[in-house]
């Protein structure tokens, strides 16, 4: 989505625009990430950003997300709050987050800052998580949904039932990736179906052909 909409918010916080992101961290160049979830380029400030993307699209839950949303000025705190990225989740709640690498323990004043605007979040009934790499990639490896991704574009969820239903002729309900193909599935709809989650693997390791995938 290109806009995102806050919903109602209490009159103690003000929503202030954001100016347009021109140049990443440190002085790069911005990544565009294609969101297939969104339809539309997602602006990201720096690779871990791009990399937050990954797993916002492989999350089944969020729905719609954006990067850079706004800013949130707290009149209670006297702070302005600069989320990273916004999501709408399935059952209708918005959540905000803040990405970071894993420095931000070491510096204080940063999390000092950060515990402050997370319970003026919550005092508006609000909520914003502070993510890094090691939280996020819990289910799934960045490395592994990367080449996942790549290869799902051009994929589509129409040859889902039809690959759900050759991993279920087998007694264990799955098979390996090379089955799939030489009965004429093409890898970018086997791509798509495990990124989306209609089929499953151990997304901790590489995928290759010779990848067992099953249903469940």
């Amino acid at each position: 989505m290109a806009t995102f909409n806050p919903g109602p918010l209490p009159l103690t916080v003000t929503v202030l625009p954001r100016k347009p992101l021109t140049s990443g961290q440190p002085h790069r160049r911005v990544t565009h990430f294609p969101s297939l979830k969104t339809r539309v380029m997602v602006p990201c400030a720096s690779r871990l950003h791009a990399d937050f993307c990954l797993h916002l699209e492989f999350e089944p839950r969020v729905i719609a997300y954006a990067s850079r949303p706004f800013a949130l000025q707290f009149g209670e705190g006297e702070i302005t709050a600069r989320p990273d990225f916004a999501a709408i989740l399935a059952d209708g709640r918005r959540v905000y987050y803040q990405v970071s690498g894993s420095d931000l323990a070491l510096d204080p004043r940063r999390r000092n800052r950060l515990s402050l605007a997370r319970q003026c979040f919550g005092n508006a009934g609000l909520l914003l998580e502070q993510l890094n790499p090691d939280l996020y990639q819990t289910n799934a490896c960045t490395q592994t949904l990367r080449s996942l991704y790549h290869h799902a574009f051009g994929g589509t969820v129409v040859q889902v039932p039809q690959i759900r239903q050759l991993l279920s002729e087998d007694r264990s309900d799955s098979a390996t990736i090379r089955y799939l193909t030489e009965r004429g599935i093409r890898k970018s709809d086997i791509a798509f179906a495990i990124f989306y989650q209609h089929i499953y693997t151990d997304l901790h390791k590489p995928v290759d052909l010779n990848t067992r995938v099953e249903v469940r």
